[in-house]
Formats: structure tokens, sequence, C-alpha cells
């Protein structure tokens, strides 16, 4: 007696999953750091002793980086792919939120502006190589309400942000009695940051 077979499963289906959860938690990474860097000059002012004009700087140096790297980053993608894109940004993201560390023990803001320069560069990097792969995670015709999604998933990331700076960065600064103490108030948050960028990066 023949047995009736059951239709498989779509193996689309099942092989968009994973990759799609993983580049929308991409997409709050960097609506995350974009944020956060925002939320940056309140510290940098009072650790450097700056006006709010030379502050600015560190609004600046991140959108500089888009400035230069959006050509190079549409090439390295062309190049190696989406994936390895992807990969490669979130190593160089780990590498300018570690640089935070050294930013932090030597009370310098070049250095701070070059930590915010690295991590903006992977972050270019990282959008330019998410935004399109998103749209080939599926069929043709959802594929703006996957970036819809994605996108909304990027704006929450970035409302968590200024809570997240105003509790580990920014609180209780009046404790801080030299500018060393209060420039390493930058270091927990961006070591936990680049751990969990480190993590990601190895999936």
């Amino acid at each position: 007696m023949a047995t009736r077979a059951t239709p498989p499963v779509p193996s689309a289906a099942l092989n968009y999953t994973i990759p799609f959860i993983t580049v929308t938690i991409l997409f709050g990474i960097f609506g995350f750091l974009t944020s956060l860097n925002n939320q940056l000059m309140a510290k940098l002012e009072e650790v450097f002793r700056l006006t709010h004009g030379p502050a600015m700087l560190a609004t600046a140096a991140w959108f500089f980086a888009y400035l230069v790297f959006s050509v190079p980053s549409a090439r390295l993608f062309e190049k190696v792919g989406y994936k390895r894109t992807m990969v490669i940004s979130l190593f160089i993201m780990v590498a300018g939120a570690l640089l935070f560390v050294p930013t932090a023990n030597q009370v310098s803001f070049p250095l701070t502006l070059t930590a915010i320069f690295v991590l903006a560069t992977s972050v270019c990097a990282l959008q330019t190589s998410a935004n399109p792969y998103v749209s080939i995670l599926g069929p043709e015709h959802s594929a703006s309400a996957r970036l819809n999604l994605a996108q909304a998933f990027n704006s929450g990331a970035s409302a968590i942000a200024p809570w997240v700076a105003a509790t580990f960065i920014l609180a209780d600064s009046s404790k801080a009695s030299t500018a060393a103490s209060e420039a390493h108030m930058l270091q927990g948050p961006y070591i936990a940051i680049a751990a969990a960028l480190l993590l990601l990066g190895f999936r």
C-alpha cells in the first residue's frame, strides 16, 4: 500500500529567517551607535573642558566618515559580497569601540575623535551592505515590508541609546574629581559594546 508523501517545507522560508533576524539586529546596532554618539557631546565637554562648538566635532567626525567611506564601502561589498562586508564591518566596529580604552587612559580629544571616526567608518560599511541585503532575503514583493521592519528596529534602538548614555556614561559625573576619572566612565559601556559585537561577528 502506497503511503502519501508529506509535502516538504519550503527551504527558502527556513533559510531566510536566521539571516533576516541577524541583519535586523545589525540595523539596531548602527541606529544605537549613531544615537549614542550624539549623546557624547555633553560628556566630552566635561572631560576635555570644551565649549559646545569644539564638542560638535564628535558629530562632525561621525558624519565625515560617511562622506569619505560611502563609495569605498559600496565597492567593498561588490568585491567580497554582503555577508563578508558585514563581518568585516563588525570587526572594524570592535576596534573602534576598543579605541575608547586608550582614549580614556590618555584623556586625549584627538584620539577620541579617531575612535569615533573608526566606529563610524564601520557603521557606514555595515549600513551600505545591510540595506540591499534585506531586499534579497525573501520574495521581491515583500522587500519593502522587510526593510520597514528592520528600520523600525533601527529606530527603537536609537531611542534606547539616550537612556543608556544617561545611565552608564553621564550618570554620577559629579563624583568624578578629575578629567581622567570622568573619561574612564566611557570605558565600561564601549568594552561591553565591543564584546557584544565580537560575539555577533563570530556567529
